[in-house]
């Protein structure tokens, strides 16, 4: 005879119940899409995610100089990752080789490699023949794009490097894209006084835990509006993260995040990783815009590889 269920069991099945129904309330706050426009906006994703990681493994390979015999590998991956029963696998294939790499790398690892790693898990976790896991698959990559945002936004607010401009006044005394980027609207005393800085940093010498002698500074300038253009990244970061999250002012949001993205694109020329998140952006346009701009991260990617092949000549940053 089965005996009848005992309070501490249905104490636990209604708590994992009501954790369920939580979990799932917070994933549809990233929205959520009628079937018929899943599917094309999954597949595009999956295009342009596994291409940017199999464009990663390539190049380590082709960087480290050994085990070339390996170079073919990602890219026999990448197309057998395009049969639509093979995709899972191939996920699997590039998520468990992602993180062996994270997991061997770290903590040198930096954190547009770990998203490039969630990014591809999340294909892996979920079973794209199930409606229900096609929405839970779109959710979470729509989350990993606000966590980007609001994470990042965080960071230079709990920091505070960006309060008085002094990270990017860094990045312009000891960079040619940033200097270039912002020379615009510096005043030629300030240019000249970041110029003065160049290298200053990495040639401090220490004696133990000892500073020998003093801390080159201040990172600081006279523009208003530079300052003012510093603080609106961090604050637009978390502001847009948030606005992503809310159905009636997404479409705006969207917007305006492609505005911080063209920026951010302009000045830090950093363009792997960001064609990568704004393909993760694309997610929530009302339409399956990701799949019809797919050919431009197509070409992008393609150019990238060539870059890294030096085939062409490339100025950007990994």
């Amino acid at each position: 005879m089965t005996s009848p269920p005992t309070s501490t069991s249905t104490s636990t099945s209604t708590s994992t119940s009501t954790l369920d129904a939580l979990a799932s309330r917070v994933l549809a706050w990233a929205g959520g899409e009628p079937e018929p426009m899943r599917w094309p906006k999954l597949r595009a994703a999956w295009i342009a995610i596994s291409l940017h990681v199999c464009v990663r493994l390539t190049l380590a390979v082709w960087f480290s100089g050994q085990h070339r015999w390996l170079l073919p590998l990602p890219g026999l991956c990448f197309i057998a990752g395009q049969w639509r029963r093979a995709m899972r696998p191939a996920a699997i294939v590039l998520a468990v080789t992602q993180c062996i790499r994270f997991g061997l790398s770290y903590p040198d690892v930096s954190n547009h490699y770990l998203v490039e790693c969630l990014a591809v898990v999340i294909f892996a976790v979920c079973d794209l023949a199930r409606d229900e896991e096609r929405e839970l698959c779109l959710r979470m990559l729509s989350w990993l794009a606000v966590l980007v945002f609001l994470m990042s936004g965080l960071q230079k607010l709990l920091h505070g490097a960006y309060f008085h401009g002094q990270y990017l006044a860094y990045m312009v005394a000891n960079t040619d894209r940033y200097r270039d980027f912002f020379a615009p609207i510096l005043s030629h005393a300030d240019l000249a006084h970041l110029k003065s800085l160049e290298g200053a940093m990495q040639a401090l010498k220490f004696q133990g835990d000892q500073l020998i002698g003093a801390l080159p500074g201040p990172y600081r300038v006279d523009s208003t509006l530079f300052v003012v253009i510093t603080n609106l990244i961090w604050l637009s970061e978390i502001v847009l993260a948030l606005g992503l999250l809310w159905r009636r002012v997404r479409p705006v949001a969207l917007v305006l995040a492609m505005v911080v993205m063209a920026g951010i694109l302009a000045s830090s020329r950093e363009l792997f990783f960001d064609t990568l998140f704004i393909n993760l952006l694309l997610l929530f346009a009302r339409s399956d815009l990701n799949r019809k701009l797919l050919p431009l991260s197509l070409a992008a990617y393609a150019y990238y590889l060539l870059g890294g092949l030096d085939v062409v000549h490339v100025s950007f940053v990994w």
